[in-house]
């Protein structure tokens, strides 16, 4: 009778590091050739060369860290906001995505076989993998759609392990904060100077014909695709930085993450997008009411004052056309309202997105195709329109029930949090920041996916997994002593 044997690779700390460090090596060795930067960039320059040789060499300093899968997935999150894709062999490469593959090697190689299992352990897990490649397989470009829920279902497995089993927490929510933060000065600067940072080409100046404007104020995109792409990623980098700045105990400390919280707050602004406006004053209200009830009122008290030096920075930066934006929130399709017409497009979208969720409710028509759809359907529209709602456009292309279920584990991801530091407080413990910062993360999220499909974007995707991740990381969470 022939035993079944394990084949799987074991190796060391030490082996693996020895490994990495001569793989990473020989790669920096082969970039320094230039056919990297050749083969990676249309238009190679010595600035993309020098990345192509340094980036290996950077990551040989994470290889040789005691704390590797912590600093990779730190750092994919910070550059997870740079724009930057690279089409190999058909699919599309961030430098985000490359250093969370990097951490998943790294991970699946130096780690026991059982770390990171229970994060797929669940038949509702399995059940929306199933059904999320069932309809990446059915999309119009499947290889693309197939790598794009690979990705950040290993990213979702990554950041869930490290926060889990590697104390990763506070460095992603560090890292989140802090590249919201540099994102948020690249908004103001583009607000101010009418000039949009392009990686590839430089800066260049906005006419006329840009596309995202109010009022005719150039609404900021940062380093992302767009200015809702933006805003929705900096409306998490503000709970984050909040959470840090209200937990903060050293005068320094306190006085850096506020100063943080404040700058993310003002290039929030000048995004002008309104849902996520209202999902960062969501995620206030939660990361207050986490707030252990004895120090609640102390931490109103800062809110207010940091919110009043907010407030006052914005109006003098932005001006009044952020008081006529948030005006029409409570009725966008008010003839009134300069963006009216926009608004009531987008209910036309809604309508028709819709109908298609109805025609194919339980698999959807696949990933992808629903802009095809509507291109035919909805005049004005083509095939960059998208359903203006992340809820509708994913019922409308992977199926009702797999919408459910990836809407349910961020709902569950928010209440299992409240539950989880509420028994923190109860045992006589404070929350930790980075804690609190992903419970209100899926808040936030959860609210910016009403008006908008952004969770298309693989700088966006990085976030929300790595939020959902730490949110759902929570379970081993322990009471740290209030002092």
């Amino acid at each position: 009778m022939r035993h079944r044997t394990n084949r799987r690779v074991k190796i060391t700390a030490q082996e693996g590091k020895v490994l990495g460090t001569a793989i990473l090596g020989a790669c920096a060795v082969i970039a320094s050739t230039g056919v990297v930067a050749q083969e990676a960039f249309a238009r190679p320059g010595p600035a993309k060369y020098a990345v192509t040789v340094l980036v290996p060499l950077f990551l040989v300093l994470f290889v040789s860290s005691s704390h590797s899968i912590k600093s990779v997935m730190a750092t994919a999150v910070f550059v997870a906001p740079v724009s930057a894709m690279v089409p190999l062999a058909g699919l599309t490469l961030t430098p985000g995505r490359v250093l969370v593959l990097f951490g998943a090697v790294w991970l699946y190689l130096s780690s026991p076989r059982s770390e990171g299992r229970r994060q797929w352990s669940s038949l509702g897990a399995l059940l929306l993998i199933l059904l999320l490649v069932l309809s990446a397989v059915r999309a119009d470009r499947p290889r693309e759609a197939l790598w794009s829920v690979g990705a950040e279902l290993v990213t979702f497995w990554v950041a869930a392990t490290a926060t889990r089993n590697r104390a990763a927490g506070p460095a992603l929510c560090k890292a989140l904060a802090l590249a919201g933060s540099l994102q948020a000065v690249v908004c103001v600067w583009e607000f101010r100077t009418g000039h949009l940072v392009n990686l590839y080409t430089g800066t260049t100046r906005l006419t006329d014909e840009y596309f995202f404007k109010y009022l005719g104020s150039f609404r900021a995109s940062g380093t992302v695709e767009d200015p809702v792409t933006m805003g929705n990623m900096l409306a998490i980098a503000a709970v984050m930085a909040l959470a840090l700045f209200l937990r903060a105990e050293d005068p320094v400390a306190r006085a850096f993450w506020g100063v943080s919280t404040g700058i993310t707050c003002l290039g929030l602004a000048t995004t002008f997008s309104r849902m996520s406006w209202l999902a960062f004053a969501a995620g206030v209200l939660v990361v207050l009411m986490l707030q252990p009830a004895a120090r609640r009122f102390r931490a109103f008290l800062l809110l207010a004052g940091l919110g009043f030096a907010a407030t006052s920075l914005i109006l003098v930066v932005a001006g009044a056309s952020v008081i006529t934006r948030l005006s029409s929130v409570d009725d966008p399709t008010n003839p009134q309202v300069s963006t009216a017409g926009g608004d009531e497009a987008r209910l036309e979208i809604w309508n028709r997105a819709w109908g298609v969720v109805v025609h194919d409710p339980f698999l959807g028509i696949g990933l992808g195709r629903l802009p095809g759809v509507l291109s035919q359907s909805v005049p004005g529209a083509n095939l960059g329109t998208h359903a203006h709602s992340t809820y509708l456009n994913l019922m409308a292309e992977v199926g009702v029930p797999a919408a459910i279920l990836l809407v349910g584990v961020f709902v569950l991801g928010l209440v299992r949090g409240g539950l989880v530091l509420r028994r923190v407080a109860r045992d006589g413990g404070l929350p930790e920041p980075w804690a609190v910062g992903a419970t209100a993360g899926c808040a936030v999220v959860l609210i910016c996916w009403a008006t908008d499909y952004t969770l298309r974007q693989p700088t966006e995707g990085l976030w929300v997994a790595a939020v959902l991740a730490m949110a759902w990381s929570l379970g081993s969470l322990r009471a740290v002593p209030d002092e």
